[in-house]
């Protein structure tokens, strides 16, 4: 019987996977993580380094790394000014970020200033909100 073709992709699809499959040399994302590879060695769960952005600068900080991490990768004054409270951590659409969130591939995070209220000011929110 002569076969469609449709039929004959499906059947070059099934040769393809059932040869890939029966393939000693199967790579690492296929195995899944922490299976070891046809050396004996076994792959790396997570990724070393994640790469992530901060002010538009591409940095490179190490898996498990938090924000704060890696603002200091890209400028340690800037990291020290967070920690002090004059600047603060924003997410990519300008959201205040906790400087301990873990940075994830391809994070983007900006540093801004923290402006300081006048005096008259801070006491005036104060009021507004009960707490003067």
């Amino acid at each position: 019987m002569p076969m469609s073709r449709a039929n004959a992709g499906a059947m070059n699809l099934t040769v393809v996977y059932t040869m890939h499959m029966n393939d000693d040399t199967v790579g690492e994302s296929h195995r899944g993580e922490g299976a070891p590879l046809p050396g004996g060695e076994a792959t790396p769960a997570e990724p070393a380094m994640l790469r992530a952005y901060v002010n538009e600068r591409g940095v490179s900080v190490e898996y498990g790394a938090t924000a704060l991490d890696a603002v200091r990768a890209f400028d340690v004054a800037g990291a020290e000014a967070v920690t002090a409270g004059t600047s603060r951590i924003t997410d990519s659409r300008g959201l205040p970020t906790d400087p301990s969130t873990p940075v994830h591939g391809g994070a983007i995070f900006r540093v801004l200033p923290v402006r300081a209220l006048p005096d008259d000011t801070a006491a005036a929110v104060g009021r507004d909100e009960g707490r003067a």
